[in-house]
């Protein structure tokens, strides 16, 4: 029993111990079969990458045979010009005894020129000599003239004395004249010597003087000679020095390129998330695109569903208008009757104050636009056809204007509620609608006013230099009106320049050039009422009577002008923000670019770190694999 119960508990262990070692090794095939698996993976990455990147090495590759190609390119340009050193070297030894014998040439030279100057001193002596000879000479001839003369005289007197004397002194005057002659003879004898060595000796000093120069000459192509060679070894230095730095530069590009391949790789990897987030960023912007085109249609439909009611309640009003039309006539005749300023029937206005108020809101607000218009249209005619030259046309204007205004406002105001909003929307559109046709109106108004006023500028300026072409004064004022002008003349350019549709809206000159070409002839209208002599004209005066009014509009106008002005300074300055905003944004990219070099870096050196990791890991797992498995 003992023996069975140590048998069962000894069974009870293996039994144990064949289960551990059981899921020992269950564990161990899970981990082979993981290791497998991401063995398998890692060989299927590796080769896509490999297979991806083997152009890429075969690129470097072939960089690389260029690059020793080039190298021993210049290993043989390196050899080469050690050889021309060498030759040069050569050279330059075989020009030394010839710079030795330039300077023994040096030497003889200079013993040479002492010669010349000893000669060149024994030559101005004998020419003194020579001169002394000459003179001697005419001394001689005139001592032989005396002496002729004394025999002559003496002969004379003693011609009674008997003929010894004379025949003595004959005798004793030739011997005289012959001793003289053969000195002469002697002296020319020696003359002629000197000069014949005297010339002898200048064809040697020629002579040696052209050996001279030919020497310094042979000298001078000599040390250009020698400048040049060692100009070409300091070049083929230099051209040596450079090469070795170009081999380094080369080998640093090769280590870049390495290094760029690698980071070539990582940024492969990182645009490939970036694809996918930007694939799945396009999707969202399509499906807010379909949502989009779903809510512009559902638009459309509601648009063309709101101006067929539209169209259905203007031709409503249209048909409720004429009824009202023909109930209103008499109103009107009398309205067009008080009116004594204008000859067409322009102001239907009034017809508006006519109509009860318990009427719709659509009807009357249909006739208060078309009158609204018409009104405005034929008043603005008749202002830019008709020139204005009295106050009261003026004041009346105003005043219609302003019982028109009030009329129309008892109109809206006396309107009841109305029921429905489609009606109160019809409201809102016509309102929006009146608004923009009177602007409109109003600036077609203004630019044919102006028109009118350059045209009657011109005329005036005409009219008022045929008065004044015999008076050649001008006033300061103007002068500095018309600088005032030239420089508005500028800005306008570069308002133009800025803002295109500032062209646009100055359709006959200049906005700027006609307002103060207005100032120019309002200044020269004023001082003209100063002056008796001569009578000015100005449409300003006959618009115009009082001059405050004048001023106040011209200061209106000058005030404007400095609105656009500090709006240009304005544009300037956002133009300056917009720059440092675009000059802050390229320093932020060049920043990121930093940073994002530093990210690839950091992700280099940690697949390094963990791939030196695994390879210990994988070894040691296929070692205890081995040792385990049978």
């Amino acid at each position: 029993m003992t023996r069975l119960s140590s048998i069962k508990s000894e069974l009870d262990a293996s039994i144990a111990q064949n289960r551990v070692l059981v899921d020992a090794n269950s564990a161990l095939r899970t981990e082979l079969e993981e290791c497998k698996q991401r063995a398998e993976s890692t060989d299927a990455t590796f080769h896509i990458d490999r297979s991806e990147h083997a152009f890429e090495v075969e690129k470097l590759e072939r960089r690389l045979v260029k690059s020793e190609e080039e190298i021993d390119n210049l290993m043989f340009s390196k050899e080469a010009l050690e050889v021309k050193s060498l030759v040069l070297e050569a050279k330059l030894d075989e020009q030394k005894p010839e710079t030795a014998l330039l300077e023994d040439y040096k030497h003889e030279l200079t013993a040479l020129q002492n010669k010349y100057n000893e000669l060149a001193h024994r030559l101005s002596e004998q020419v003194l000599k020579t001169e002394e000879f000459k003179n001697l000479s005419i001394h001689l001839k005139e001592l032989k003239d005396r002496a002729d003369a004394e025999s002559i005289r003496l002969r004379e007197k003693r011609e009674p004395d008997g003929p010894p004397v004379a025949v003595q002194e004959s005798l004793r005057i030739a011997f005289i004249k012959e001793q003289y002659e053969t000195k002469i003879q002697e002296l020319k004898h020696q003359l002629s010597i000197s000069k014949k060595h005297s010339e002898e000796m200048l064809w040697k000093l020629q002579d040696a003087i052209d050996e001279v120069e030919s020497k310094k000459k042979s000298e001078a192509s000599h040390l250009k000679r020698n400048e040049e060679l060692g100009m070409r070894i300091l070049e083929l230095e230099t051209e040596l020095h450079s090469a070795i730095s170009e081999k380094r530069e080369m080998m640093k590009a090769y280590d870049l390129m390495k290094a760029e391949k690698e980071c070539s790789l990582i940024s492969l990897e990182c645009c490939k998330e970036e694809k996918l987030e930007l694939e799945a960023s396009l999707q969202k912007c399509n499906e807010e695109k379909s949502k989009i085109t779903v809510e512009l249609t559902s638009m459309k439909d509601l648009f063309e569903c709101s101006a067929s009611t539209l169209n259905s309640q203007k031709e409503d009003n249209n048909e409720l208008h004429k009824a009202c039309c023909i109930s209103d006539e008499p109103a009107s005749s009398i309205s067009h009757q008080k009116n004594p300023i204008s000859g067409s029937p322009s102001n239907g206005r009034f017809s508006t104050n006519v109509l009860p108020g318990n009427g719709p809101m659509g009807d009357t607000l249909a006739k208060f636009s078309e009158e609204a218009i018409s009104e405005d249209c034929q008043e603005l005619k008749h202002s830019c056809l008709v020139p204005i030259n009295e106050t009261g046309h003026s004041n009346a204007l105003v005043n219609m204007r302003d019982e028109q205004d009030a009329l129309i406002s008892r109109d809206v105001n006396g309107i009841p509620s109305l029921k429905y909003t489609s009606q109160e929307d019809v409201l809102h559109g016509d309102s929006k609608r009146l608004a923009l046709v009177n602007e409109h109106f109003k600036a077609q108004g203004l630019k044919s006013s102006m028109d009118h006023l350059n045209r009657e500028l011109e005329r005036m300026k005409h009219e008022n230099l045929l008065l004044t072409q015999d008076d050649n004064q001008f006033d300061p004022d103007c002068a500095a009106l018309q600088k005032e002008l030239l420089k508005l003349h500028k800005v306008n350019d570069e308002l133009g320049s800025i803002f295109p549709l500032f062209n646009e809206f100055s359709c006959s000159g200049n906005a700027l050039e006609r307002v103060l070409a207005l100032e120019i002839e309002l200044a020269e209208s004023l001082q003209a009422k100063k002056k008796s002599t001569i009578h000015f004209q100005s449409s300003f005066l006959k618009q115009h009577s009082d001059e405050e009014a004048v001023f106040q509009s011209f200061r209106d106008i000058n005030e404007l002008i400095k609105d656009m002005l500090e709006l240009k300074g304005r544009y300037a300055s956002v133009e300056t923000e917009l720059k440092e905003m675009h000059d802050r944004y390229s320093q932020l990219s060049l920043q990121f670019a930093e940073v994002e070099g530093e990210r690839q870096k950091l992700m280099m050196t940690l697949k390094n770190v963990r791939a030196s990791k695994k390879a210990p890991l994988s070894r040691s797992s296929t070692a205890y694999l081995g040792d385990h498995l049978p």
